[in-house]
């Protein structure tokens, strides 16, 4: 019968262990029993305290925010009037001074004009970075001229720091056209409607991009008017996890269609769609799944699991000026309501009540906690009583465990040393020190097994030999089909370069230049299959998946190129001949796999779309161009990108038209390889006379091109089409032109 096998420390200490565990059991069983009952107690009293608490602030900060929207409502009909809007913004930028918590507060009119004053400071005084405002800026006022005719009008900004005096004149106003019509506008139509307070629904601030509702009341003295506060919800994230019951617990605030209101952690209220846009994030979008699983429990139990009193439906009018219910103090509540479960978790404790006006409000203020998270001072409990029970074995098993890790240490390095070098993580380490002569040499065997590994991995691919490893299979020839991006480099005149140099000047020069394009390429998960004399073959999407491979090829080819000039800056400081890099990049479908001899094997790619990635790298020195790619990869890559069409050809062996375009760079704001608007417009200029070529309307071609040819004259795409153009116009082409570009030669 074989034995199990079991470590070496717990093998020789179990058995000293085992008679101290009995005897401590009976103790702590004791101290546990007594205990469970005063820890539930106490779990359900701080959900409720919890709960309550939440309850009164939300009550407050929509009450204050309520009664700021109601005095302005109640302003006379020749304050609310845009076209004299210096008495309204004065207000309107005082109910912000006077509640911190408001972001905005403004009035909407029957013509289209609009009234707003903004707070860009934080509670604590902090800056709400609004993007497009002076960093000194506290306040802001905005006035949004009628809608006469057309829908795009002036807007007017002017700026205050935070006494609320004007800022400097360089820095007090912005003017500028605006489409905004307050009358279109859910807050305003709800108002006009209904003809009371009106809450909208949670909904993420586009300038702030953080949560918030607008809050909106139609103007008593004003016949259409429209009075509306933007009142941010981020302060109740921070009550969330104030009031948090637990290091597992939640309160949580939802609406009636289960999407976040607040939670302890604001980022997981706002998520990001695939559009780059911001939106409410639903429960169940969160990785919260204790707190989805109570909800759900509690709506199965109904108002049963409510708090243990009714919610209170007073009015604004009926409230303080803090915003509380009137005769309503802080006491403690207990979750007479409440649900319990059991879950993989331990016993969970869940409840909820309403939250604000429920004639308006549809919100319920979730909480839920772990059972086990209150048992802390049970252990301690445990832990006292167990101390005098084994203070006769301590001496013993201090002994014992010394003895057991003198033996065991060195082993348990040994074996996490061979887990990383089975991980491929080949760092070198401290070696593990044993009395014992057979660790000692087995640490000096895996010492040299982990050198000799190291060596390998610089010829074959880190991910491939750690995808065998952890497949547990051998590595045989063969292969599959798969999708990749396949990139080909070339250094133009390298030949001619190394004629004149020694083959050690060769060798430490290229070797330099591989090492700063190898980073570029697996910087960003380039897999190199090969070095080629002075060429590098690299694709993606192999051998791991990579669900953004022709992106990340992109960017790769970015990143080699700026690192090839700044390589190239160095070696012009020092005297030496320059490396300028030509691209070719490709996807398509190829076959992946082992190639080669049973013992002599290379993971490669091949195929027709490999050896058409290869053609169009050689198709660089026909344009003038460094970075050519397919229209497969213009296809596929993200709008992130800028490319412009360069041709449409038939490289040599190839029988079917291909758009090859140059990748340019990228065109959003911020990002690591921007071009800036003026090359993103001109590229826009360029596609529109390669339009008008290929359409035959050669004169406008040549119009648009000689103006971009007149901004950049050393452009050799503009210039080639600009010559073919010219051409044609005196030598129109055949009836059955295509623009297609044949080549003959690689």
């Amino acid at each position: 019968m074989k034995l199990k096998n079991l470590p070496i420390r717990i093998t020789i200490t179990s058995a000293f262990v085992g008679f101290m565990a009995l005897a401590v059991f009976f103790v702590a069983y004791i101290n546990y029993t007594e205990n469970q009952k005063e820890i539930m107690r106490t779990a359900h009293q701080l959900v409720g305290n919890a709960l309550e608490i939440a309850r009164q602030n939300i009550d407050g900060l929509l009450g204050r925010a309520q009664i700021v929207s109601k005095s302005i409502s109640d302003l006379p009909g020749s304050v609310i009037d845009w076209r004299n809007p210096e008495e309204l913004q004065l207000y309107l930028m005082q109910t912000l001074r006077h509640d911190a918590n408001l972001y905005g507060s403004f009035v909407g009119f029957p013509d289209g004009g609009f009234v707003q004053a903004v707070n860009f400071r934080n509670p604590d005084g902090s800056s709400r970075n609004v993007p497009g405002i002076p960093a000194d800026a506290a306040y802001g006022l905005r006035v949004i001229e009628a809608i006469t005719g057309k829908l795009e009008r002036l807007q007017f900004w002017r700026f205050f720091d935070t006494d609320g005096k004007p800022l400097e004149p360089a820095n007090a106003a912005i003017s500028a056209q605006s489409k905004y019509d307050p009358r279109v506008r859910a807050w305003y139509k709800d108002a006009l409607t209904k003809q009371q307070t009106t809450f909208s629904a949670v909904y993420v601030f586009s300038s702030l991009r953080k949560p918030g509702i607008t809050i909106s009341t139609s103007a008593r003295n004003a016949a259409g008017a429209v009075i509306g506060v933007d009142l941010p919800l981020t302060n109740l994230a921070n009550l969330m996890h104030q009031l948090r019951p637990g290091k597992r617990g939640s309160i949580a605030i939802i609406d009636k269609h289960s999407n976040l209101v607040a939670h302890h952690d604001l980022e997981k209220i706002v998520r990001r769609n695939a559009n780059g846009s911001y939106a409410i994030a639903a429960l169940k979008d969160i990785d919260e799944s204790i707190l989805i699983s109570a909800v759900a429990r509690l709506k199965s139990a109904g108002t049963g699991a409510s708090m243990g009193h009714e919610a209170d439906h007073a009015p604004p009018t009926e409230r303080r000026r803090d915003g509380a219910h009137p005769n309503h103090d802080m006491k403690s509540h207990s979750l007479t309501g409440a649900i319990g479960y059991e879950t993989d978790f331990g016993h969970i404790i869940a409840g909820q009540t309403p939250a604000g006006d429920t004639r308006v409000l549809d919100w319920k203020i979730i909480g839920v906690a772990v059972a086990d998270d209150f048992t802390e001072h049970l252990r301690e409990s445990l832990q006292r009583s167990a101390i005098f029970t084994i203070a006769i074995f301590v001496l013993a098993i201090a002994g014992v465990t010394l003895l057991a890790s003198w033996i065991a240490i060195p082993i348990i390095r040994l074996r996490k040393l061979a887990d990383r070098i089975s991980e491929m993580n080949l760092s070198s380490t401290d070696a593990p020190e044993s009395p014992f002569d057979e660790i000692g040499s087995l640490q000096g065997s895996m010492e040299r097994m982990r050198g000799a590994l190291d060596i390998f991995l610089r010829y074959v691919p880190r991910d491939l030999v750690r995808s065998l490893v952890l497949s547990g299979r051998g590595a045989e020839i063969g292969g599959e089909k798969r999708q990749v991006t396949v990139l080909f480099t070339d250094i133009e005149g390298f030949t001619t370069m190394t004629e004149r140099m020694t083959s050690e000047q060769v060798l430490e020069q290229t070797s330099l230049y591989f090492e700063r394009m190898s980073f570029a390429i697996q910087a960003n998960r380039g897999t190199i299959d090969k070095f080629i004399g002075d060429a590098i073959m690299v694709m993606w999407n192999a051998p791991t998946d990579d669900e953004f491979h022709v992106d990340n090829a992109c960017r790769a080819v970015l990143t080699a190129h700026e690192i090839s000039e700044e390589l190239n800056a160095e070696l012009m400081a020092e005297g030496l001949p320059v490396m300028r890099t030509r691209f070719g990049l490709h996807s398509g479908e190829a076959l992946v796999g082992n190639m080669g001899a049973r013992d002599r094997l290379q993971y490669t790619c091949l195929g027709p779309n490999v050896n058409l990635a290869a053609r169009i790298e050689g198709l660089n020195k026909f344009y003038g161009t460094q970075t050519l790619v397919s229209e497969q990869v213009r296809r596929q890559a993200s709008r992130d990108f800028l490319f412009r069409r360069v041709d449409i050809v038939e490289a040599k062996g190839t029988s079917i038209p291909l758009v090859l375009y140059e990748l340019m760079g990228e065109r959003q704001e911020g990002a690591a390889f921007y071009v800036g608007e003026k090359k993103v417009h001109q590229a826009s200029r360029y596609e529109q006379a390669f339009d008008f070529y290929l359409h035959r309307d050669f004169q406008h071609a040549v119009d648009l091109l000689e103006e971009l040819q007149a901004a950049v004259p050393d452009d050799g795409v503009v210039s080639a089409l600009l010559r073919r153009c010219r051409y044609y116009i005196e030598t129109p082409p055949s009836p059955d032109w295509n623009g297609v570009t044949a080549f003959d030669s690689k």
